[in-house]
């Protein structure tokens, strides 16, 4: 993996394959991170298990979590982010299928209730004391906007957007408040 023994989790950048539109784009444009990363993962996680190479002592003091069906990566990778130092590539190494039959997009209530879950039962853990898990309500706030304009409950939507504090990136669903229901579920 790495010459050097104190880095035990390599990741790459990758490819997204968009099905609908037959085109693919880079994972992140921004550069990924290194070494101690907890915060990063939280304020921006991208660290796709696709292109993760960890170590498998790692795997004998961490485990996934089996209550998690769709942020296990997540909660894995933050876990171990906390004690150990990652070094990223660059250069995409493999293509990941966006589709629109994977369990994150059919399922953005059980995203919703996991990243929920997490945080209530992280939050007031010792290592996590001065992380910053604003990031996480923001996710789950666009998350809670994108489900209700999907599941047809577009007051619910206005009243998630206009939530406290007020995110600018979230009024990008703004227009679909308007929308028919058909042309919404396209975009999404």
């Amino acid at each position: 993996m790495s010459k050097n023994k104190n880095i035990n989790i390599v990741y790459s950048n990758l490819y997204l394959f968009d099905d609908r539109n037959n085109k693919k784009k880079i994972f992140s444009t921004k550069n990924l991170y290194n070494g101690k990363i907890t915060q990063e993962l939280l304020n921006e996680f991208k660290m796709p298990i696709l292109t993760t190479l960890i170590r498998k002592k790692i795997f004998k003091k961490h485990r996934f979590d089996k209550n998690y069906n769709i942020i296990g990566d997540f909660d894995f990778f933050i876990k171990v982010s906390l004690s150990e130092k990652v070094l990223s590539i660059q250069e995409p190494l493999a293509y990941y299928r966006v589709h629109s039959s994977s369990m994150s997009t059919r399922r953005l209530d059980l995203n919703i209730s996991e990243l929920e879950n997490w945080i209530n039962f992280n939050k007031t853990k010792k290592q996590y004391k001065y992380l910053n898990f604003s990031a996480v309500h923001y996710k789950i706030q666009t998350l809670k906007i994108k489900y209700n304009l999907l599941s047809g409950h577009r007051l619910k939507a206005v009243k998630e957007l206009f939530k406290f504090p007020i995110q600018l990136h979230n009024f990008k669903f703004f227009p679909f408040i308007f929308l028919p229901y058909k042309i919404t579920k396209i975009f999404f």
